[in-house]
């Protein structure tokens, strides 16, 4: 059986040229507070700035793989995390079972940690994004994160997941959606983003194929995020 193919090839795709260059963008820009969602804050790793405001604190570093969870694709993601984390009761969080696929930076699991989320398995094909989601996790005192160096693929396909997050870009999740598909328990979410105009229609076509219902859209510019079911 042929595994899906996971490999990003930047320069054979516009989207993907584009979406490079906006992160550089935003990782050149300065490092200001950025709020997210309801109640969460991203500052860099050595900012001196606090929040007494009762918010989730993400304290990330820019110099670590694939940006420093400021792109818009990864904003939206975070703020769907929070707002379907924040349905669930302490004891649901604890006992939901989170994949975080093609987890980059790791600030997705590293936000459903602080949240609650007790049983969180990220992975990532690249060896040196894995290294330094550990770290940016140890940093924020989500040690109990279990990132590994993984091809989704290669998970049993069967649903062993309440909830499912992937930001990622349109020829990745080309394969992902029907994987999630796969993977996730009935009726509950998954989270997916890296999906510009340009493809909009064609990836909703896929995770209606796939199953989903879209429960939820968010947009920021030209991305889109979406909080789905089966």
């Amino acid at each position: 059986m042929k595994l899906p193919d996971f490999e990003i090839h930047y320069d054979d795709d516009h989207l993907l040229r584009a979406y490079r260059r906006s992160v550089w963008e935003h990782d050149a820009m300065d490092q200001e507070p950025i709020p997210v969602g309801k109640n969460v804050l991203i500052l860099p790793w050595d900012s001196r700035c606090g929040d007494d405001g009762g918010r989730i604190v993400l304290r990330l570093d820019s110099r670590y793989a694939f940006g420093d969870g400021r792109h818009p694709t990864t904003i939206l993601c975070l703020g769907l995390l929070e707002e379907f984390l924040n349905c669930l009761s302490s004891s649901e969080r604890k006992q939901c079972v989170m994949l975080d696929m093609g987890t980059g930076s790791g600030v997705l699991s590293i936000l459903a940690s602080k949240m609650g989320v007790a049983n969180i398995r990220a992975v990532d094909i690249d060896p040196d994004a894995i290294e330094s989601a550990r770290e940016q996790a140890r940093r924020n005192g989500c040690e109990s994160i279990d990132f590994r160096v993984m091809d989704a693929a290669l998970l049993p396909p069967v649903p062993a997941y309440g909830l499912i997050t992937a930001n990622l870009l349109p020829p990745v999740l080309r394969s992902v959606i029907p994987l999630a598909a796969q993977l996730i328990l009935p009726g509950a979410p998954v989270i997916v983003s890296g999906i510009g105009d340009a493809s909009r229609d064609e990836m909703e076509a896929l995770m209606r194929d796939a199953g989903f219902t879209e429960i939820h859209r968010t947009t920021s510019g030209w991305w889109h995020g979406y909080l789905l079911r089966r």
